[in-house]
């Protein structure tokens, strides 16, 4: 079952001011139900906004992202780990993620 969150939630999980999560809600930006007088937000909405709003993946789609990377970079060194493609990365000497 999907988990809502009131907008004093949503808003302290984007670090922002319930304003700004009504004015998204207003612009469709943000995905609402209306139950009575109270508005529900899906969490799964929330999150999404956030990765579109910070830039921030998931652990799962980093991840996923690592996987793919390795998979279409067959001409990394062998033994190449994680945390080496991570510091590259973040370094920009890879675009692809």
């Amino acid at each position: 079952m999907d988990e809502y969150w009131t907008i004093q939630e949503a808003a302290d999980a984007l670090k922002v001011h319930e304003r700004t999560i009504r004015r998204w809600i207003a612009a469709g930006r943000l995905a609402a139900l209306r139950i009575a007088r109270t508005v529900r937000i899906p969490r799964r909405a929330v999150e999404d906004l956030e990765r579109e709003y910070t830039g921030k993946l998931t652990m799962d789609e980093f991840l996923a992202s690592i996987l793919e990377f390795q998979r279409t970079h067959k001409d990394m060194p062998m033994g190449t780990d994680s945390g080496t493609i991570v510091r590259e990365w973040r370094d920009g000497e890879w675009d692809e993620l």
